[in-house]
């Protein structure tokens, strides 16, 4: 039995395949989740517990179990990338133009670009896993990013699983987590796009398990008074970074890892040295020209 569904979902496209036992049950379920998640961690929705953190930073605040798990994962990529991947980078992004929905953003808000500052870090958010209480600085908005899509690919293809289906891909704009037993050979055939050129394959992937995901600054890019920005911000400036790279994808056993590594791989100014040290990940880095930058680790994914 196989059932898929493709829908919107965090402000990017949503596709589901669930092959094996649950059928179109688990798709729904799928779906359910994943709306449930986005509510609560969405910072353009006022009520989501993402924005309650933000409206009552420097104050005590109970989250659901899922958002505490999305804050540790944060604030354990800070510490693991030395900062490289920042979820305080939240007021840079609004002071830079990305204050609401991508499909919204347009030339005619006020401009911001000056007021971007450094990053605060996440030295100071405090969690309290005993009774799910976090505090976040005075001042400080979280921005899940991208990690937010690769943590909730990770945990619905758990739940479905766990429930009884043989196989499940979920893929959240790019951002993927594949389990199970897969249609090729028991494996996941997964497509790479071009970074560069929406629609061109890049690669194509054979997965057992795991996570991929992609960090790019020639995706989600806006003009704002003639300035064109994108949305990868450099914690060290709070500007949108410079980088030697068009874009990076990472394959790693979790999503939401292999997004944060993406985002440190891209933002390194010597990636081919990031590419070799990374020995957790397979990865592939391309520069805007097309020159193809690749870690050792990753023919073995390669079909």
């Amino acid at each position: 039995m196989r059932a898929e569904a493709t829908f919107r979902a965090m402000g990017t496209e949503a596709h589901v395949v669930v092959h094996g036992f649950g059928g179109k049950v688990s798709v729904d379920h799928a779906r359910r989740r994943i709306e449930e998640l986005e509510q609560l961690w969405s910072r353009f929705r006022p009520d989501s517990e993402i924005s309650l953190l933000a409206e009552r930073s420097g104050a005590r605040c109970i989250v659901s179990d899922e958002t505490f798990l999305l804050l540790e994962r944060a604030v354990e990529a800070w510490q693991a990338t030395a900062g490289s991947y920042d979820p305080t980078v939240g007021a840079a992004m609004i002071a830079n133009g990305y204050d609401r929905d991508f499909g919204r953003l347009g030339g005619t808000g006020p401009l911001r670009l000056a007021a971007a500052r450094p990053s605060p870090g996440c030295a100071d958010v405090l969690l309290d896993p005993d009774r799910s209480i976090v505090v976040v600085p005075h001042g400080v908005c979280i921005d899940p990013g991208g990690i937010a899509k690769g943590l909730a690919a990770d945990l619905v293809s758990a739940e479905l699983i766990a429930a009884g289906a043989e196989g499940v891909i979920v893929n959240l704009g790019g951002d993927l987590r594949v389990r199970g037993h897969g249609p090729d050979e028991g494996r996941w055939p997964v497509a790479i796009e071009d970074l560069r050129e929406p629609g061109q394959e890049l690669l194509r992937l054979a997965l057992d398990e795991g996570g991929v995901a992609s960090s790019s600054v020639v995706r989600r890019r806006w003009d704002q008074h003639g300035e064109r920005r994108h949305h990868v911000i450099d914690p060290r400036t709070g500007r949108p970074a410079t980088t030697r790279l068009a874009g990076v994808t990472a394959i790693a056993a979790d999503a939401w890892w292999a997004e944060v590594v993406a985002t440190e791989i891209l933002l390194d100014p010597d990636p081919e040295r990031a590419l070799r040290v990374r020995t957790d990940v397979a990865a592939i880095g391309i520069e805007p020209d097309g020159t193809l930058h690749v870690s050792p680790s990753l023919e073995a994914v390669v079909r």
